[in-house]
């Protein structure tokens, strides 16, 4: 079901249908899935942005700086 919105991007409709069918069904597991994997996608293009230097603590604004002025 969530593979075709993690291909593509989606628009805010779309990603409110599928969260209120996840809902709706009681597949909440789905949601947690999809952030988790987004987190996990995220930390991999920190890392890849900042040469391995990001750290856990640090915030989105951190990782950018970083990437402004050490690379």
């Amino acid at each position: 079901m969530y593979g075709d919105y993690a291909k593509k991007g989606s628009t805010r409709e779309q990603l409110t249908d599928l969260v209120e069918e996840c809902v709706r069904t009681h597949n909440e597991v789905i949601l947690v899935e999809l952030i988790f994997q987004l987190e996990q996608d995220y930390i991999d293009l920190a890392r890849l942005g900042t040469m391995d230097e990001y750290m856990s603590n640090w915030t989105h604004e951190d990782v950018l700086q970083y990437m402004t002025f050490n690379t």
